[in-house]
């Protein structure tokens, strides 16, 4: 119930601050945690790119800047979120990391290849 009226208390103020008072405020982000896939499709630009990914403290310090926006949703991209990992930090910890400080909505994008196990409210494949 705390959660749905935060929800509900979030879009109440997103609308008025961007209908009314015309601010321009980011609703949604997109954290993109790794270049490293386990595919190689020939559509994709990552298998031309280096497999650098953030690390956990990085992604925390992103989250911050993000949550300080104004941003409440967060969608988790990559390459293939579910390798990610810092060290056997994996991305449910993550996630459960941004909950704690204030996000509301997760959405992780996946290629659908690993087990979807996941704390995030949203899966796309």
């Amino acid at each position: 119930m705390k959660i749905e009226y935060q929800y509900w208390l979030h879009g109440i103020k997103y609308a008025i601050k961007t209908h009314l008072f015309r601010q321009k405020i980011p609703f949604i982000a997109g954290l993109v945690l790794n270049n490293d896939c386990n595919l190689a499709c020939l559509h994709c630009h990552l298998k031309d790119v280096d497999k650098s990914s953030l690390s956990y403290h990085d992604s925390l310090l992103a989250i911050d800047r993000l949550y300080k926006l104004g941003i409440r949703s967060v969608a988790i991209t990559g390459g293939e979120p579910f390798m990610w990992h810092d060290g056997a930090i994996n991305v449910n910890h993550l996630i459960k990391a941004m909950y704690a400080r204030g996000i509301l909505v997760t959405s992780i994008y996946t290629n659908g290849t690993f087990p979807i196990n996941t704390l995030a409210d949203n899966v796309f494949v």
